[in-house]
């Protein structure tokens, strides 16, 4: 990596450690637990700097509350229940119940 640095500007090389990791996932995953406690810090570190993993998150964070809104709803409870339950909006609540078939359409 050094020998590239000094060949090629900075942006130039996420394109060629792109196209590395890319074509090979399984050897580059391998190699990531192979590095000492510190350099998994240091990783960590720029991964939340950049904020990698935030938009990750929060769609694991929807779906869940759209899993338990869907359970909610098939047990009957009302949808201000589980808007409040799940912070779920009335209105997305609305249309999960819809697809559910479990309130008339445009309520």
């Amino acid at each position: 990596m050094k020998t590239y640095k000094e060949r090629k500007p900075l942006n130039d090389k996420n394109v060629f450690l792109d196209r590395l990791v890319n074509a090979n996932p399984n050897a580059f995953k391998e190699a990531l637990t192979m590095f000492t406690e510190n350099t998994r810090e240091i990783i960590m570190e720029a991964i939340e700097e950049h904020g990698w993993l935030n938009n990750r998150v929060s769609q694991r964070i929807t779906q869940e509350r759209m899993k338990m809104a869907k359970k909610m709803l098939a047990r009957g409870d009302s949808p201000e229940e589980v808007s409040d339950v799940t912070e779920l909006s009335i209105e997305d609540v609305i249309k999960i119940a819809n697809q559910m078939q479990k309130l008339p359409f445009g309520v």
